[in-house]
């Protein structure tokens, strides 16, 4: 049987018996086990898959992993796994990501039968990143979510290969995340909601390519002036009160990450304090050209949250947030 049968398989037994997955063992039995052989995996050999796998934690703690998916005869990938339809969130992720450190396995999956939080090696090779490079619910298929599941197949799973066609995945995260950012100027959410405004359909759709084919051609011409070198977008200019934000920062977090690693970036439009100059690994952001200052917090999902502040002192209030963030990166 193909993936993708598989996959549409577990796909008709979600519809069918989603209201009686009522517990964690059901939804394993009927959802995450078809899903563990789909991948390549023999349920039957434990040279390849085992349950309820002990794990024994850096502290002298110990654990179970619900799932645990064997390559070379080394722990590959650890699943954690919940009832249908609990909210998989940061602290399930970590018990896994825990689990997965201290067995020095390079990928894992957290799911509750339908959503699956994917995570790979693309930070290092060797080891499994904080952040997942997919989110998925088989209930709601998007191009590429198969593609995300199958790169941790059995027959595909090796620690360079897993870490570029997973890169690729976060790539197209970031690429998201910044025309996100752009799509957040007020400018571009005015037109946005304009054409979400237009009650006719076929009006709406018409101006909406209209648009498109406008950006497009403004993008295209921007790129091509920056390339002959007839427009350039230097001249950030680091403020007084971003240099004491940034310092402000790093004193809240010393002793939750090595200070060495907490660095400054400045834009146009905001500055950026990051963990090893990394964009992907964000602890807070300062936007403060506009009338009302605000700083942008990171959770797990790397979603940020707006907060406006009277003065630096209020970035104070957000310490609690600040330190959460950095430990993700520990």
């Amino acid at each position: 049987m193909t993936f993708q049968r598989a996959v549409n398989d577990i796909r008709a037994k979600l519809d069918k018996f989603g209201n009686d997955l009522d517990n964690e063992e059901i939804t394993k039995d009927v959802l995450i086990r078809p899903m563990i052989q789909a991948l390549g995996y023999d349920l039957s050999d434990p040279t390849q898959v085992k349950a309820e796998y002990s794990v024994t934690l850096p502290r002298g703690g110990k654990g179970r992993a619900d799932y645990v998916l064997f390559c070379n005869g080394k722990p590959a990938i650890v699943m954690e796994c919940k009832a249908l339809g609990v909210q998989l969130d940061q602290k399930i992720q970590n018990q896994m990501l825990q689990y997965a450190r201290a067995l020095g396995a390079f990928a894992g999956i957290v799911t509750d039968g339908d959503t699956y939080l994917c995570f790979a090696n693309v930070d290092d090779e060797d080891k499994i990143d904080n952040r997942c490079y997919q989110a998925l619910a088989l209930s709601e298929p998007r191009e590429n979510d198969e593609h995300a599941l199958a790169i941790l197949s059995r027959s595909r799973l090796f620690r360079k290969q897993l870490r570029i066609e997973a890169g690729s995945f976060m790539t197209r995260l970031d690429q998201d995340d910044l025309l996100l950012q752009i799509l957040q100027d007020p400018t571009f959410e005015q037109e946005l909601f304009r054409l979400g405004g237009i009650e006719d359909s076929a009006q709406r759709s018409a101006e909406l390519e209209a648009t498109l084919d406008s950006l497009q051609r403004l993008v295209r011409n921007v790129v091509d002036q920056v390339a002959k070198g007839d427009l350039d977008f230097s001249g950030v200019f680091t403020t007084a009160e971003e240099e004491e934000a940034f310092w402000l920062c790093k004193g809240i977090v010393q002793g939750t990450i090595e200070p060495h690693r907490i660095r400054f970036r400045d834009s146009k439009t905001y500055a950026s304090v990051l963990i090893d100059d990394n964009n992907r690994k964000p602890l807070c952001r300062f936007h403060f050209n506009g009338r009302v200052k605000h700083v942008g917090t990171f959770g797990a999902d790397r979603q940020e949250a707006r907060h406006s502040i009277e003065d630096l002192d209020d970035i104070l209030k957000l310490a609690a947030k600040l330190r959460r963030t950095a430990r993700q990166y520990v």
